[in-house]
């Protein structure tokens, strides 16, 4: 029995687009913790994925932001609030607070 070649043409599989959350317009995010995704982009940033009632939405990380997601369990429901922006006091920097609450069910 001899080997039989197939020619199968492929294609592209875009993925869903979820809209990113702009914090400076609506300071404040909750939902489901749904997801993360690694060295996106030019910065290799984090992306992370929340469900609101709204549909979904995608915030990016920050050095702030990735140590305080680190805590938060996968599927938690969680706030992220926009506290603006604020400079180090020991750097002398200036950079974008941020407070991360986790829900607990009733």
């Amino acid at each position: 029995m001899g080997l039989k070649i197939v020619k199968v043409k492929f294609s592209k599989v875009n993925p869903k687009k979820t809209d990113t959350w702009d914090f400076e317009t609506n300071n404040q995010l909750e939902g489901k913790y749904f997801s993360v995704r690694e060295g996106v982009g030019p910065n290799n940033s984090r992306l992370y994925y929340i469900e609101t009632d709204n549909g979904e939405f995608a915030f990016w990380g920050s050095t702030l932001l990735d140590a305080l997601m680190k805590s938060v369990p996968m599927g938690s429901f969680i706030r992220v609030l926009y506290k603006g922006t604020v400079k180090s006091e020991k750097s002398k920097r200036s950079y974008k607070d941020f407070e991360v609450e986790v829900g607990e069910e009733e």
